[in-house]
């Protein structure tokens, strides 16, 4: 057992492989880039300076060059000083070769047998819990060089792909995740190189990768979850898939959402911090990542279990933000919260958030943005007076592809399945809503013209429950209009495009007549159970 630092002298020209593998742990410890400890005391740090901590920051920083110094002793004692071990007596007179090869037995110079030991798996060991404890340290923080963001990503997909190559299928399992998507044309990683370098070689087909079964969304969602934030690029012979600037803006007046907080550090002083976010389903966190490419890579993608977030916080990336919505806007009333927003980065940018006076004007902006101030802010700022909230008059839809871009956030693609009693049919009926806040009455209104089918429906009836929904049910509009506009035109995005995939089918069987058969029906069950929220 080591207990002294001057016990591991010279320990590299001992154990060469152990001293490497306690260096990188060591060099991980103390923070040095690439090792997962940098990133490690990077987030602590940057986290702490985004609170308003920056003495706490400070203190972090100094303690951390203190703890290298002592870190950085130990790999001196292992690397730059002659060992101070001796070796046996007895094993010294004996070559350890010539040791094994006579199984076991010590000689005296006239061949006497001075000693017998008796060589057994269970007495031979590799190294200590200690050194096995090291190299598996060492392993992770190595894995973590190969990653871009995520956790052991790269050891996943390398896991997964040598796995299938052991069973000659390496290119059906690229096929099934897709994987060409990972690379990415700014920051393609010697390590992907090399993973389809053998990919190509194997298939035979360098460069290509043909149609994904129907099963892909399944593989994509089971490899999203394993490498939650990675830089997903949807890729066809290594060129990303368009996605139109109107679709963003479409799924932004759905999912988006301006927000700007106001935080007291430890000093007194107010920080204002604006963010843009599109928060969805932890399954649509692809769509999130063409988002982010398109945009220039801006922001970060945060994902749990059950939600994916892509936030913008830097004024740099904010402003870009602005200027995109300035040249494909909004139209539903979330358009005042941004032209509020707006306003609200206008002051930061021209520093007037650093005074008392431009700091209650942006209280005084914030108060109408959203759902208002909190109560705690209510009480620190009471003479917030709120500015009128914008009016948003356009109700005109400005681009198809911005109604792809707000059906793949708010649309539901449905199949109801009615009882006509014991010993008949169930009747099957398709339909297609998007529901939204009556301030957008109009808007949802405006969708019976562009879609030429279909009427407005205050939920449930009534009115004063605060929402409407836009429904279409005749089947021959939803056949005719509804499905070649979305199948056709203009193509749902993100996980809704499984469930517009199933409806389809749903509605090929209906125009067919095998609803009224009992193998349709059953069909058409076992699609249905499958789709929204059973996915």
């Amino acid at each position: 057992m080591i207990q002294l630092i001057s016990q591991l002298k010279g320990y590299f020209y001992i154990n060469p492989l152990l001293s490497l593998s306690l260096a990188v742990t060591i060099f991980s410890f103390v923070g040095i880039p690439p090792l997962v400890g940098f990133f490690a005391k990077q987030f602590v740090l940057s986290a702490a300076l985004d609170s308003g901590y920056i003495f706490l920051s400070l203190v972090a920083i100094i303690t951390s060059v203190i703890g290298a110094v002592y870190y950085l002793n130990v790999i001196k004692e292992i690397f730059f000083y002659a060992p101070e071990h001796e070796v046996n007596p007895i094993l010294n007179e004996s070559d350890s070769a010539t040791f094994l090869k006579k199984g076991g037995r010590i000689f005296n110079e006239k061949n006497g047998l001075i000693k017998s030991v008796l060589l057994k798996g269970r007495n031979v060991y590799i190294s200590s819990p200690f050194s096995i404890t090291i190299s598996i340290i060492t392993n992770v923080i190595l894995l973590f060089i190969f990653m871009n963001k995520e956790l052991l990503s790269m050891g996943t997909i390398y896991l997964l792909f040598f796995l299938c190559v052991k069973e000659h299928s390496a290119r059906n399992l690229l096929l099934l995740l897709n994987t060409k998507r990972i690379l990415s044309d700014t920051c393609l990683t010697s390590s992907r190189s090399r993973l389809f370098s053998l990919y190509n070689g194997l298939s035979g087909t360098p460069g290509s990768i043909v149609s994904v079964n129907h099963n892909r969304t399944r593989y994509m969602t089971l490899l999203s979850s394993l490498i939650s934030q990675q830089t997903l690029r949807y890729s066809t012979s290594n060129k990303i898939q368009p996605i139109s600037p109107w679709f963003i803006s479409g799924y932004s007046d759905a999912e988006g959402c301006f927000n700007v907080g106001l935080q007291k550090n430890p000093n007194g002083k107010w920080y204002v911090r604006p963010v843009f976010q599109i928060k969805v389903h932890s399954r649509d966190n692809l769509l999130l990542m063409r988002i982010k490419d398109y945009l220039g890579g801006i922001g970060n993608i945060y994902t749990s279990t059950k939600e994916s977030k892509l936030a913008v916080r830097s004024l740099d990336d904010i402003l870009k933000i602005i200027s995109h919505f300035d040249n494909y806007p909004l139209i539903t009333q979330k358009k005042s919260d941004f032209i509020l927003f707006k306003q609200i980065i206008h002051k930061i940018v021209e520093g007037e958030h650093l005074s008392a006076k431009g700091l209650q004007e942006i209280v005084n902006l914030r108060a109408s943005m959203n759902l208002g101030l909190s109560d705690s802010l209510k009480t620190v700022f009471p003479n917030t007076v709120p500015v009128a909230r914008p009016q948003v008059e356009n109700t005109t839809i400005p681009h198809p592809e911005w109604m792809a871009g707000f059906v793949s956030g708010e649309g539901c693609f449905s199949v109801q399945m009615s009882k006509y009693g014991k010993g008949k049919l169930d009747g099957v009926s398709l339909s297609f809503r998007v529901s939204q806040h009556l301030r957008d009455e109009l808007l949802l209104r405006s969708f019976i013209s562009f879609f030429g089918c279909g009427l407005f429906n205050y939920h449930n009836g009534k009115s004063q429950l605060g929402s409407g929904v836009f429904i279409v049910r005749k089947f021959s509009d939803i056949y005719d209009k509804i499905l070649p506009f979305f199948k056709d035109q203009h193509p749902i995005k993100g996980i809704k495009s499984e469930d517009f995939k199933d409806w389809c089918r749903v509605a090929e069987l209906i125009r067919s007549k095998a609803h009224l058969t009992e193998e349709g029906v059953e069909k058409i069950r076992e699609i249905k159970s499958g789709m929204n929220t059973l996915r």
